[in-house]
């Protein structure tokens, strides 16, 4: 039975689950990083049917919230590229700490993607690391999402009153952006941006990762019909191939995304997960 717990990270306290493998153990065990801000509270429901799904595989699971989001402890505007994984690498001990776990692996979706494979590139004990609709340009992502901002203003204030770069330079000095008793340094629902989130991002080169990462990865691109992989995550996946490393992007056919409300909420994605988990199998 999945275990709710808090565990040591620093001098704070995360949120966690624990899904022992039903069975018999296969002895490899799964780290789950989720998204950021709106796409974190959507993918929460997902991830963890992924995770009962896999346990029932015999694979010993974690998942777990960045500090300052969810149910752990923190601000969420302190949170960053480098805090989400250091908070990974202490997820990763208390999966350890409750499972005898011989193959590693990580899996994140959309920005968890991110942290996912940016702890990955730092590790050397990580066997296995799955992309699922990896956010290749992080800061590209977060600046286009800013968009919704400032159509926030047109239906508060019926106009703009403040740019998205002038947010940005904002958020890097420090200083609230106060319109009409409102900060808009956030996403527009109400995620707070912080200056060493927006600093990374702005510096971070998912590419270059590869260059270090000697996991066997699998990136999967999530649409709606049959399309290939984007370009940037199939030249990803063409770098790590090319160092030898163990590699496949493929491509999960799912009617609704599992990161965003379209009308219906769709639980769970059975394309996803069975591409996933006959990957990890084989």
């Amino acid at each position: 039975m999945q275990t709710p717990c808090l565990f040591a990270a620093g001098e704070q306290k995360l949120y966690g689950i624990f899904f022992p493998p039903v069975g018999r153990p296969n002895g490899r065990g799964i780290v789950l990083c989720n998204a950021f801000g709106k796409e974190f509270e959507i993918c929460r429901t997902q991830i963890s049917h992924f995770a009962r799904h896999v346990a029932s595989k015999g694979f010993a699971v974690f998942r777990f919230d960045y500090g300052g989001y969810g149910d752990s402890e923190g601000d969420f505007a302190e949170a960053s590229i480098t805090t989400m994984a250091t908070d990974l690498d202490h997820a990763v001990l208390e999966l350890r700490r409750r499972a005898d776990v011989s193959k590693l692996g990580l899996l994140g979706i959309r920005f968890g993607a991110v942290v996912a494979a940016v702890a990955a590139a730092r590790r050397t004990d990580v066997d296995n690391l799955v992309l699922w609709a990896p956010t290749m340009k992080p800061w590209d992502y977060i600046y286009e999402g800013l968009r919704q901002t400032l159509a926030m203003q047109t239906m508060i204030f019926r106009d703009i009153k403040i740019t998205r770069d002038q947010i940005i330079e904002n958020v890097l000095a420090g200083r609230p952006s106060m319109i009409g008793g409102y900060n808009l340094n956030c996403t527009d629902e109400g995620f707070p941006l912080g200056a060493a989130f927006v600093r990374e991002l702005q510096e971070l080169r998912i590419a270059e990762l590869a260059s270090t990462i000697g996991a066997a990865t699998l990136a999967l691109h999530i649409a709606k019909r049959e399309e290939a992989a984007p370009a940037p995550l199939a030249q990803f996946v063409e770098r790590l191939g090319a160092r030898g490393v163990a590699s496949r992007a493929d491509v999960a056919v799912e009617p609704t995304l599992p990161w965003m409300h379209e009308g219906i909420f769709a639980a769970s994605a059975p394309n996803v997960y069975a591409k996933t988990v006959e990957w990890l199998e084989r």
